[in-house]
């Protein structure tokens, strides 16, 4: 199968039982470089998360460095939660990544955070407009969001103005929801880079925190992402209660 694979990995979280551990943040972040590392032969692309679900972890530009600096020659793509910026802080997340050579990075507002409140309000597809109109583009690609069904055309067109390098799916459920998300997507031009969660036993906490529901590939995830190739050339394959999960499919992809 030639389909790309981006594999998506969580940066460590910075507090645990109300405490910042230090010694268990540097070792998460070892095991972080072991497992991108345990990648390198594999896929085609790193994508670092940030805070997911509004939960404190290591900035996504600062581990992506980390990982360049290790020996990690991978394109790697970071997210960037809007919901955390002001436009001051946002330039200078997006300066730092294209200064760290990071690929792309992907503007998405981001869950509530899960302590304190939201710094701005601020429109990621509006964002996404004044920074090319920066010229911050003509040194790295900017990404934004989409939902993995189109349930509100009126904020969906708004992205498809914005014009992105491409639009990353929330986890998809269905090709037939891909399948228009990239019809309407491909008449501006614009890629679309779906996200499938690996489904496994371990994940099943995870899926159920976003919604999603896996039944209509969870008994053949390869033949589901077969169809996935049929409309794009790529896809984020993530895993995130277990490494070894999405790396056995990762395996199970590259050798179908």
């Amino acid at each position: 199968m030639s389909l790309k694979i981006i594999y998506e990995l969580n940066p460590p979280k910075i507090i645990t039982n109300n405490r910042v551990d230090y010694i268990k943040i540097n070792n998460e972040l070892r095991k972080l470089i072991s497992h991108a590392s345990r990648l390198h032969n594999l896929v085609d692309g790193i994508h670092i998360t940030d805070s997911v679900l509004g939960i404190p972890r290591l900035s996504s530009i600062y581990v992506a460095s980390v990982l360049h600096k290790s020996g990690i020659t991978l394109p790697i793509s970071c997210s960037v939660r809007v919901s955390d910026r002001n436009l001051i802080t946002l330039y200078q997340s997006v300066s730092e990544a294209a200064f760290s050579k990071i690929y792309s990075v992907l503007l998405l507002m981001g869950d509530k955070p899960e302590d304190g409140s939201a710094v701005t309000k601020l429109n990621p597809s509006y964002l996404v407009k004044r920074l090319k109109e920066l010229g911050f583009c003509d040194r790295i690609k900017l990404d934004l969001s989409s939902p993995n069904n189109i349930s509100n055309i009126k904020i969906f067109n708004e992205k498809l103005k914005a014009k992105p390098r491409a639009l990353i799916t929330q986890s998809i459920r269905s090709i037939v929801d891909l399948s228009e998300i990239v019809s309407l997507a491909k008449k501006h031009g614009i890629d679309v880079i779906p996200c499938v969660m690996c489904p496994s036993e371990k994940n099943q906490i995870s899926a159920r925190k976003i919604g999603l529901n896996w039944d209509s590939y969870k008994d053949n995830p390869v033949e589901f992402i077969r169809s996935v190739s049929n409309f794009t050339d790529k896809f984020i394959l993530c895993s995130p209660a277990s490494f070894q999960d999405g790396f056995d499919l990762a395996y199970k992809i590259r050798s179908a």
